[in-house]
């Protein structure tokens, strides 16, 4: 099974990962040790026959130039080993993954028979029906071993022959008719079995119509998923490819035993300057490169079938035993018993010092912007007149900054709009009541309708001195500006007029007239 490490890495710590490369059991130098101590060897035979044998010969230029050349052609071939390598190792991780997704689990199968499957009333009846889930269960494991005596190395060795399945998942009566048939056949027998009983209790009519599909689609996945494990098994990865990457790898590190040599020779200084300067008892960086290659090659290696012997291959041996055990205990150890029910009034779950302290540190489900507040005078409702009539001001172009701190932001544009339509809406609102008012009173509704606009439009001095105190903004509520110089004024009765008319709200019919005091209509008399 592969090396479980969980629980040293759930902290993320330099320690307990410096304690993790130097575990033994399925770890890189278990996998490269021997490959590494030949290779070693054979460097130091090259090594001590170039300094004993070849130094003031002959043969010393030839060897130099040799190695000079192997170095630059491997600079060369080991961006291709890297490329080569890595496609291969990521192609091989994929397959890996996927086989192990494809292993069928008898749970799913166990639970719709507790679900689905009612018993009889009689004695004899519940026998029956407990023979029949436990044999429904006994022949999904039967199928699992007999595929995997075929693909997994280790459920070979623990049964060799047919025999050793009885008596435990085979009666004598059940291997004989399994020994009759073709050897390509007999992994699909037992589903033939499992399907035959699930169609004698559907027709007892202990299994209802819907439940009988949902178990056949169950039963049809173990069997589909087990026959995809085949699958895998029989089409390999291209043989060319494995062996493309294999003799790559090898060959580069060959290469390395002539190019990673020290080139060190008594002479002038001239001859040096082409020469190694560094002499290094244990070639180090060439050790760590090997390590680093061959240990990415033998996790392919590994990988490549996971039903071998490998530390890290599936361990489908305790597999076996906890299917078994898992679905037994479903259906006959467990079936049909549940404790009583107990009203529990559960509002939180305890914890203890140790959980506690973990839980203070953990952050609120809440939203990003859950506590961001927005400021109470731009929570003013808008209606969609006025937020179209701004768009359509909007679409000119931005001003300066200087602009911006002589004739206000945008807040104060959006908000001089607001103002002025809330101060529309709320004469016409009390245009209306005053109209109300004079009515009940026992005006005429042309007369009530000209005292309305009168008391409306030309209210008295002290009114005016209310409305403007209740809109003059607190303390509070003005926007912080940067310290600039004051705001130009306005110097003439024109610019005066033309900022009142950038202030007035829009609308289809333009400005309305000015209206004086003496213009206004008067009250009749009563």
């Amino acid at each position: 099974m592969t090396v479980p490490y969980m629980r040293q890495v759930a902290t993320a710590n330099t320690w307990a990962f410096i304690k993790l490369i130097f575990r033994w059991r399925g770890s890189v130098w278990k996998l490269v040790i021997w490959e590494l101590i030949i290779w070693l060897y054979i460097y130091y035979l090259i090594s001590f026959t170039y300094r004993f044998a070849i130094v003031h010969s002959q043969f010393e230029d030839v060897f130099i130039r040799t190695v000079r050349h192997i170095d630059a052609l491997q600079t060369t071939y080991g961006t291709a080993v890297t490329f080569v390598l890595g496609f291969y190792v990521s192609e091989v991780a994929k397959r890996w993954w996927k086989v192990w997704m494809e292993i069928p689990w008898p749970d799913t199968v166990g639970l719709c028979i507790v679900a689905f499957y009612r018993d009889r009333k009689d004695a004899k009846g519940k026998a029956e029906d407990r023979m029949t889930r436990c044999t429904v269960v006994r022949y999904l494991v039967l199928s699992y071993v007999l595929v995997f005596r075929d693909i997994n190395e280790r459920i070979r060795k623990r049964f060799p022959t047919l025999v050793h399945l009885t008596p435990h998942l085979l009666t004598d009566e059940e291997l004989k008719m399994i020994l009759k048939e073709d050897p390509n056949l007999r992994c699909w027998m037992p589903f033939e079995w499992l399907f035959i009983i699930i169609k004698k209790a559907y027709e007892r009519e202990q299994i209802d119509t819907e439940h009988h599909n949902l178990m056949v689609e169950k039963v049809l996945d173990f069997r589909q998923r087990l026959q995809n494990l085949q699958q895998f098994d029989y089409v390999n990865l291209p043989l060319v490819y494995s062996q493309v990457v294999n003799v790559s790898v090898y060959l580069y590190f060959c290469m390395a035993l002539f190019a990673k040599q020290y080139l060190g020779r008594a002479g002038s200084p001239d001859d040096r300057e082409v020469l190694y300067s560094v002499d290094y008892a244990i070639p180090f960086f060439a050790v760590v490169e090997f390590i680093i290659y061959c240990g990415w090659l033998k996790v392919a290696q590994v990988m490549l079938n996971p039903f071998g012997l490998d530390d890290d291959d599936f361990d489908i041996d305790m597999m076996v035993d906890r299917n078994l055990k898992v679905g037994l205990s479903m259906v006959d150890d467990y079936y049909d018993k549940c404790p009583p029910l107990v009203e529990l009034k559960v509002t939180s779950l305890p914890h203890t010092l140790a959980s506690a302290q973990d839980i203070q540190r953990c952050a609120p489900m809440q939203g990003s912007v859950a506590q961001v507040a927005v400021p109470k005078r731009l929570q003013k409702i808008v209606e969609p007149a006025v937020i179209h009539g701004y768009k359509m001001r909007d679409n000119s172009p931005p001003p300066t900054p200087e602009a911006e701190l002589t004739q206000g932001s945008e807040y104060d544009k959006t908000e001089i709009d607001l103002l002025a339509h809330d101060e529309k809406k709320q004469s016409a609102d009390k245009v209306e009541m005053s109209k109300a008012t004079a009515i009940s009173m026992g005006h005429a509704p042309a007369a009530a309708e000209s005292v309305a606009n009168t008391q409306v439009l030309h209210p008295t001095p002290a009114q005016s001195a209310g409305r403007r105190k209740s809109r003059e903004p607190r303390a509070a509520d003005k926007p912080e500006r940067p310290p600039s110089r004051p705001p130009s004024r306005p110097n003439s009765r024109s610019e005066k007029h033309s900022i009142l008319e950038k202030t007035q709200p829009m609308s289809g019919h333009g400005p309305s007239p000015k209206t004086t005091r003496a213009d206004a209509p008067k009250p009749p008399k009563e």
